[in-house]
């Protein structure tokens, strides 16, 4: 992705240092109506915050269509006032802050934030909701940085037939084939951007449970129903073992269970990556469906294997600032590449590395415009920028140099 392709990433680094240290976010409480005008959704959010200095100004970050009504302990707010350009403009803070915010959004017509589809094949309708890195203004009021995580309770109303996925377990749905409200399970110490929503008339393929260090964890994979009756729908039998098989070896290799209790996949259409992970699910591109149907195709197994690897870098542990992305880049890449080399018990997988992340390295090194991969950066598109062989694979092999000079126990 380009610097053109990330628009309006929200504050910069020293604003960032600077709300960080006065705000400690405690919570979300997010309601999106998915079943109103097709052209807006209406969205709700109460935030709960402490300020370490009493009557001190900040902002937070809000790009929405229309704001109805915003009130900060309990006192009203004029929209017309405290919202420009993308900020909610906050002062005379208590230690302790309630802030709710009532307004409606337009759907993204380029993915970021929540964004339609029409299925061809029948009509049907699908959201995706995907606000990395910098669209969580434009789906709910959030502070949004990579360094002031809350937990995070969402709350949903769809239309009849929809399935509806996001980072929280369901806690209560509709009837079957009813409209109605879903209630998400309490997510804690979530970044804003990782919030993802999955919703339509999706059919499950897979559901099992997959026995981890810290206890079950629920593993489901869904698709459209025109996908599941497709030439490629062999590749969806093949998902679950995947997945189970790189959070077994995450969790030995890593001694840290898997953190989060569900980890439902979902192949999304028109999602604009190969796959995304963040707490709780992974969207994968229909594209890939395909190369899951090859067995020998390794390429796909790496990607689920990357991802996997993200619940822990990326969504356990992540950057305090954006210089700092490649870092969870990385690890993942390197890691999916030690887990495959294990489970399969050959070196082909790092031999595919060498060839093929490797090589797009050493092309995007020998460039006059090469970086290092790690540098300052002002916002997000710098460090999104950064082409993603650097970020990639010039990262993971930074990483793998690392641990053969001190060791895979010690790294």
């Amino acid at each position: 992705m380009t610097a053109a392709g990330i628009l309006r990433t929200g504050c910069t680094e020293a604003e960032a240092k600077a709300r960080a240290a006065l705000l400690d976010v405690e919570s979300y409480a997010v309601f999106l109506d998915l079943a109103a005008d097709p052209g807006i959704f209406r969205s709700s959010s109460k935030i709960v915050f402490g300020c370490r200095e009493a009557g001190a100004a900040t902002f937070a970050d809000l790009r929405a269509a229309a704001v109805h009504r915003i009130t900060l302990n309990g006192d009203e707010l004029d929209p017309a006032l405290a919202v420009s350009a993308g900020r909610l403009h906050l002062d005379r803070l208590a230690g302790r802050n309630v802030l709710t915010v009532d307004a409606e959004f337009r759907y993204a017509p380029d993915g970021r934030g929540l964004a339609r589809f029409i299925d061809p094949a029948d009509g049907a309708r699908y959201l995706l909701g995907n606000c990395y890195p910098a669209s969580a203004p434009n789906v709910f009021c959030c502070f949004d940085q990579p360094d002031l995580r809350a937990d995070f309770t969402l709350t949903v109303t769809a239309l009849a037939g929809w399935e509806c996925v996001a980072n929280g377990a369901v806690a209560e749905r509709p009837g079957p084939g009813e409209a109605g409200t879903w209630r998400f399970a309490t997510v804690p110490s979530m970044k804003p951007y990782d919030l993802a929503l999955y919703a339509g008339p999706y059919v499950t393929t897979a559901e099992e449970e997959y026995d981890g260090a810290g206890g079950a964890v629920r593993l489901s994979v869904r698709c459209r129903p025109a996908i599941a009756g497709s030439a490629d729908a062999a590749g969806l039998g093949r998902v679950t073992g995947l997945v189970r098989q790189a959070l077994a070896w995450y969790e030995r290799a890593l001694g840290v269970a898997c953190p989060y209790p569900k980890y439902d996949v979902v192949f999304a259409p028109e999602l604009g990556a190969a796959a995304v992970s963040i707490p709780g699910a992974m969207g994968v591109s229909e594209t890939m469906l395909h190369r899951l149907a090859n067995p020998e195709d390794d390429f796909a197994a790496m990607v689920l294997a990357h991802e996997v690897a993200h619940l822990w870098f990326g969504s356990l542990v992540g950057e305090r600032w954006w210089d700092d992305v490649w870092l969870a880049e990385a690890l993942a890449t390197y890691l999916s590449y030690a887990a495959l080399e294990e489970i399969h018990g050959t070196d082909s997988p790092w031999r595919a590395f060498c060839m093929r992340d490797q090589e797009a390295a050493y092309r995007a090194d020998s460039l006059p415009s090469t970086e290092p991969v790690s540098s300052p950066v002002p916002d997000a598109s710098g460090a999104l920028a950064r082409p993603f062989a650097i970020t990639y694979g010039k990262g993971a092999s930074v990483i793998r140099q690392l641990a053969t000079l001190i060791g895979g126990e010690a790294l």
